[in-house]
């Protein structure tokens, strides 16, 4: 597979704190959402999703992303959480080929290469 210049902008660091969201995201605890009744009313996001969003902000900060690049992954293969028609459904369908989606698989695809034999 062809190497691009970007691929070298991907530090160590961003691909530590890549890794363990990954690996973070398989162990959340939280429930789901209740978009038929009071979706403003949930628990606060597990442990897992704590400390992943603490990685976010180590990935973050390590790709030079601007603040409105938030969130600056988005796993290609995420289902879209929303309801359908709602404004943040359209919006979350609007992004799903954006940058965010194409960090996410640079960075997989790096991590890959790197990786040890």
């Amino acid at each position: 597979m062809a190497r691009s210049s970007s691929d070298d902008a991907i530090t160590p660091a961003a691909l530590a704190a890549f890794a363990a969201m990954r690996e973070l995201e398989q162990r959340c605890t939280c429930p789901p959402r209740d978009w038929g009744g009071k979706h403003w009313e949930h628990p606060p996001p597990c442990a897992a999703c704590e400390e992943r969003w603490r990685h976010h902000d180590i990935l973050h900060r390590e790709l030079g992303c601007r603040p409105w690049e938030w969130p600056c992954v988005r796993n290609p293969a995420a289902k879209n959480p929303y309801p359908a028609g709602s404004f943040a459904a359209e919006r979350w369908e609007g992004a799903r080929e954006g940058l965010a989606q194409a960090r996410w698989r640079a960075l997989e695809r790096v991590l890959r290469e790197r990786a040890p034999a």
